[in-house]
């Protein structure tokens, strides 16, 4: 899986500050600010603007705590997530402001937000691939099929909504084949993992890591590589419309307005 340059933890870490500091509201009196912020520690794409910022706590360190921010008090919220819909699920009911995940994702996001009225605004790009590659379906080791062809009419899960739900329905497409081409279901990582090792389903989807380390645990073999649609694929930050709306976005880096 190649990760861009947008990737990089120096590139991305100001942008989380500064949009951090930008919700900060101007006041003379003490007053805590709550920031949900919805990350995904088992996504490779998604660390660098998650858990690996949490652990080091840089976002703590980076927060102003002078002049007009030393009465401000900061609670971070780290909500960790499988997936991106979980995250999305947490903006719409406003107990995440910022949140991070893939492309397919993050147009669910977009689309939810406007017909909810909980509007949100992609801020930064953290990974991409060029060619689609991150994202698999993986068979169990002992499995007949090689092939995504093999799969007509077996029991196939993903994660709905997230970046390997797009990429088996973009693979379809690139194929000219229907979407009831195989029996779908909604499984977690961990759930299809299990299902998967233990023979109960036929194939099993998943964006990266997955597809990489379940045959690398040794009981999995990849069929399908998500760079096969040929289709871009990318991570990225979103927050609230209105939470960013409400405090003055002069927050934005100078090379950015």
């Amino acid at each position: 899986m190649s990760v861009g340059p947008a990737s990089k933890l120096s590139g991305f870490l100001p942008l989380l500050v500064a949009a951090t500091i930008g919700f900060a509201p101007v006041t003379a009196s003490a007053e805590t600010l709550e920031i949900g912020i919805g990350t995904q520690n088992t996504t490779t794409n998604t660390v660098t603007g998650g858990v690996v910022l949490k652990e080091l706590g840089l976002l703590e360190k980076h927060l102003p705590k002078t002049g007009k921010y030393k009465d401000i008090q900061y609670k971070l919220s780290w909500q960790n997530a499988t997936s991106g819909p979980p995250i999305t699920n947490g903006m719409m009911a406003n107990n995440i402001q910022i949140g991070m995940m893939g492309d397919y994702p993050l147009m669910v996001n977009g689309a939810t937000g406007q017909a909810t009225k909980n509007e949100t605004q992609l801020v930064a790009i953290i990974a991409y691939n060029a060619v689609g590659g991150g994202n698999g379906i993986v068979v169990h080791k002992d499995s007949p099929f090689y092939e995504l062809a093999d799969l007509k009419g077996k029991n196939v899960s993903v994660p709905f909504g997230s970046a390997a739900h797009g990429m088996m329905l973009t693979s379809l497409q690139k194929r000219g084949l229907p979407p009831d081409f195989w029996n779908l279901v909604s499984q977690s990582p961990e759930v299809g993992s299990t299902n998967l090792q233990e023979k109960r389903i036929d194939a099993h989807g998943d964006f990266v890591p997955f597809a990489e380390l379940l045959p690398f645990k040794g009981f999995a073999r990849k069929i399908y590589d998500g760079a096969e649609t040929k289709t871009p694929t990318f991570h990225g930050v979103v927050v609230r419309k209105d939470f960013g709306e409400k405090y003055p976005r002069s927050w934005w880096p100078t090379s950015m307005r």
